[in-house]
């Protein structure tokens, strides 16, 4: 794969020893206490190329990704969401599927069975007591809210902080057909998920591969409009819990605002660049802090992304490209416990400055913005 690619293209994906070389220079990172320990890693989707070689390629991707994320975090619990190249049946495909022979019908065994995971979504498997007695317990997931047959679920990363991983590949229109009953049911669930924690005094953090709203690449709709119009209703209706949505796909350094006109509240979609080049970025992942303040009320505070750079993978270094904090927020602190609350600094996002760092790190490549007004999503 090229570090520093010039172009787009599908055929610069990432291969199996340069993975196992950025890899190697992250978990060293960590050890070495040159970047933050995280207390929980998200695997945000598509860890097969995006050019299927054989039928056998899916499988030993997806095999080969949990399993090194086994071996070097043995202590740091990994949570997993699905991509749309990570289908057995075909990209946009089924989470899982029951025709496939053998053993494995969907990521969540691969994970379980080739690597070891005592859950495919959370490597752990640490469920939620029904009487939380120490911090120990979390992260967990919430085992009456996970889907394994369509691929999306809950967990509680922290007291009182509550994620909801959703499986977007089911509401892109590359999606088939005969998957509608399945995606109105998850956002069903979506709905009775964010109620729960409303009833509760949750806050929430969402997950997922493909977000909400057009590409600012061509205009494009990542969603089918029918499923991004129930998902927006429902964040109108349980907004006030929501820190903000994780999301991947595009391989770029982006920032999308949920914009609600009437009700006058943004909620941002963080996009976390990916480890392969193809889409014309730096090989790039992203460090995220939460925290709670005074009145117990918990934010996304910060997100700093590093990039891979070096002239070839013999002398490559990670690096910090920037972060949200310093970039954004122009130190609008929250007077209650000193913190920058990312929402707030959402004003100050701008599509020239998403440009600056669209290709995470790469100057090869300045990207591709054809529609900047989609980096807001009015509702």
């Amino acid at each position: 794969m090229d570090i520093d690619p010039s172009t787009q293209s599908a055929d610069n994906d990432l291969d199996y020893p340069t993975f196992n070389i950025l890899m190697s220079i992250i978990s060293k990172n960590i050890h070495n206490h040159l970047i933050p320990k995280p207390q929980f890693i998200l695997i945000l989707g598509d860890l097969v190329g995006h050019i299927r070689s054989h039928s056998n390629s899916v499988l030993e991707s997806e095999s080969s990704v949990f399993n090194r994320f086994s071996d070097d975090f043995k202590d740091i619990p990994v949570f997993y969401v699905f991509g749309n190249n990570d289908s057995f049946s075909q990209n946009y495909g089924k989470f899982h599927d029951p025709l496939q022979q053998d053993q494995f019908k969907s990521p969540f065994d691969v994970a379980v069975i080739n690597a070891g995971w005592k859950n495919g979504f959370l490597s752990t498997g640490v469920l939620c007591p029904t009487f939380f007695k120490s911090d120990s317990s979390y992260p967990c997931l919430i085992d009456y809210a996970e889907n394994i047959y369509s691929g999306y679920y809950s967990a509680y990363l922290s007291k009182k902080l509550r994620l909801i991983v959703l499986n977007t590949v089911l509401f892109s229109d590359k999606s088939p057909k005969n998957l509608e009953q399945d995606a109105f049911a998850e956002l069903q669930w979506f709905s009775d998920q964010l109620n729960s924690s409303k009833i509760n005094k949750e806050y929430v953090l969402i997950a997922m591969h493909i977000p909400p709203g057009n590409n600012i690449y061509d205009h494009s709709p990542f969603w089918r409009d029918d499923y991004l119009k129930i998902f927006l209703r429902t964040l109108s209706i349980y907004h006030h819990g929501v820190v903000g949505v994780l999301a991947s796909h595009t391989h770029t350094e982006e920032i999308k605002i949920l914009n609600n006109i009437q009700e006058k509240y943004k909620i941002g979609v963080y996009y976390t660049p990916g480890l392969s080049t193809s889409h014309g970025n730096a090989a790039s992942v992203k460090m995220f802090s939460l925290s709670s303040d005074s009145r117990n009320k918990w934010m996304l505070t910060n997100a700093i992304t590093y990039y891979f750079s070096g002239k070839d993978t013999d002398e490559l270094t990670l690096n910090k490209l920037y972060d949200f904090e310093s970039y954004y927020c122009q130190r609008q602190v929250d007077k209650y416990k000193y913190l920058n609350n990312m929402t707030n600094c959402l004003s100050n996002v701008t599509i020239d400055k998403i440009k600056r760092y669209n290709t995470a790190g790469n100057d090869n490549f300045l990207g591709i913005v054809n529609s900047p007004a989609d980096i807001i999503l009015n509702f």
